[in-house]
């Protein structure tokens, strides 16, 4: 008890040090001339008259939940004829994804695009913001604060209005953001092909430091039930994974039972792996944007099994029937469900948070199926996956 507090006094010491750092480095240096840096202790109350930057330091889900929001500031700064500014941080970690600049030219939102160089804060109100280019036609610098969560869509969306101070009139997210119409030849082809069964696989993070590690059986599985399978994973660093780790375990001299059990499973995973490329129902796809990846969710229909990451919001935003496997043992995750999804956790907290929004939707997993690695992570059982997305199929087909 004592350590918690500690640890909690010092938590607040470096938040107080680093808010006076950021104060007086941003109030002081020449390069940097805004009066102030508008913080979320209140809505922002946005000046129109003038241009307006904002500053985005977040994951892609957390931004596509605010793009509703920016189209009405675009809206109101076009009526006076000012330009509405992006910077986005450069830095990837759990906390930003460096390729939103991409994402954030594709809306068509924004009048510039610029990324600003971001090592990686305790909290948001640390960023260094000494990059951004001083505009003497623009108001205040406002962050997109994107912990304010709800447990979907409309809730999500509402509160980013309540936080721009606008009014929220319940506009559909799905509407809000345009697909790529101009994708390239092949992805055409692929959208415009039938497929049967198709189930779309998302099974990493977007920072890499999680690989769902049974991936290649549960590809397998899903292919010798008839379903096509559409990869958005890497195959290759799944099998890079797997060599990395037999060259972890070769090292050791001594190899007890487990390590000659891992061993013997790597072996497997490479005869799996051979097959799959060769099966006609496996089709491995690298969606170039976000807007060809909704484009393909939208006219293809398909089923999705994904871990935490951008296909949960993605598929909010599409209504797509979705397998939700919660691999973090800890009290998020819940904030992204939405009625079309399955959630499965290992985590009481997020199990009850769910249960209360919908029961039927919400499956607390017992440890005889799913393992920890030494992270933590919680990988579930291929074959225990491959039962609860076939009863999901089975419920959501036409009586």
């Amino acid at each position: 008890m004592i350590r918690f507090f500690k640890n909690l006094l010092f938590v607040g010491l470096v938040e107080k040090i680093y808010d006076f750092k950021v104060y007086f480095r941003y109030r002081y240096k020449r390069k940097y001339k805004y009066d102030k840096i508008v913080k979320f202790y209140k809505p922002y109350k946005l000046n129109y008259d003038k241009n307006i930057i904002i500053v985005i330091y977040c994951g892609i889900g957390d931004f596509l939940y605010g793009i509703p929001a920016f189209n009405e500031i675009k809206k109101k700064l076009q009526t006076n004829n000012k330009k509405f500014i992006i910077y986005v941080g450069n830095a990837d970690n759990n906390f930003n994804n460096s390729n939103l600049i991409h994402i954030a030219e594709q809306t068509n939102i924004f009048d510039e695009a610029h990324s600003f160089h971001a090592p990686n804060p305790i909290y948001w109100k640390c960023l260094d913001l000494s990059d951004i280019q001083y505009d003497e036609n623009a108001t205040d610098i406002y962050h997109f604060v994107y912990d304010t969560c709800g447990y979907g869509n409309k809730t999500r969306i509402e509160r980013i209005f309540k936080q721009f101070s606008l009014k929220y009139s319940k506009q559909d997210l799905q509407n809000s953001i345009t697909t790529n119409d101009n994708a390239d030849d092949k992805s055409q082809t692929f959208i415009g092909k039938k497929h049967e069964k198709p189930v779309f696989l998302h099974l990493d993070t977007r920072s890499g430091e999680y690989i769902y590690p049974y991936a290649l059986k549960l590809i397998y599985y899903l292919l010798k039930d008839g379903f096509e399978v559409i990869l958005f994973t890497k195959i290759d660093d799944i099998i890079k994974q797997q060599q990395q780790q037999k060259k972890d375990y070769l090292r050791i001299k001594h190899k007890n039972t487990i390590i000659r059990k891992k061993l013997k499973e790597i072996k497997e995973n490479q005869i799996i792996y051979n097959k799959i490329i060769k099966h006609k129902l496996f089709i491995n796809v690298q969606a170039k944007n976000i807007n060809q990846t909704l484009k393909m969710l939208k006219d293809i229909d398909p089923y999705v099994i994904a871990v935490n990451s951008i296909f949960w919001p993605l598929t909010n935003i599409t209504n797509t029937k979705t397998l939700a496997l919660h691999y973090i043992n800890s009290n998020d995750g819940y904030h992204f469900f939405h009625n079309k999804m399955q959630f499965i956790t290992a985590n009481k907290y997020s199990y009850k948070k769910i249960k209360k929004i919908n029961k039927n939707k919400c499956l607390w997993v017992n440890g005889d199926n799913y393992d920890k690695d030494e992270n933590g992570y919680i990988n579930y059982h291929p074959e225990y996956i491959v039962f609860l997305f076939k009863k999901l199929v089975a419920d959501n087909e036409p009586k």
